[in-house]
């Protein structure tokens, strides 16, 4: 939620800022989760079967943003735009930011800008790189 308060900053054309936990809590109404992955196997791991590896992200994660029409994306995980880099009309652009993932996705008459920030296990793209990024600048406005 602290990526996508900076990035609503960002959307209604103020400097993104740092928020403190009580301060997300109206935010949720702005947002929406998507998962990649639709469904959980009853498996002894729980991971995902490759199946659904293989169809799931460009079965139902484009249709659904297609329909919410977003103007940001934030991807998360251990391969952050794996699923998005699947669907029809993205394309990885270049991070003014190092160690930050970055993408668009144009689709029919709409277009977002994504962001990929890794799961921290196995990476180091936080939200706090995030933040930091569009201080500098934001070039998300741009694009």
């Amino acid at each position: 939620m602290r990526s996508a308060a900076a990035l609503l900053d960002v959307a209604d054309g103020l400097r993104p800022r740092d928020r403190e936990p009580h301060e997300l809590a109206g935010l949720v109404r702005r947002v929406a989760r998507l998962q990649a992955i639709k469904c959980i196997p009853k498996t002894r791991t729980s991971e995902p079967l490759p199946n659904m590896w293989l169809h799931c992200p460009d079965f139902l994660l484009g249709s659904e943003l297609d329909v919410l029409r977003p103007q940001f994306v934030i991807a998360l995980g251990e391969d952050p735009l794996w699923a998005l880099s699947r669907l029809d009309g993205y394309r990885t652009k270049r991070s003014r930011a190092a160690r930050l993932h970055r993408g668009e996705i144009h689709r029919g008459r709409w277009h977002a800008t994504i962001y990929g920030l890794d799961h921290p296990r196995v990476g180091s793209a936080s939200e706090a790189t995030l933040i930091r990024a569009l201080r500098r600048r934001p070039y998300a406005s741009r694009t």
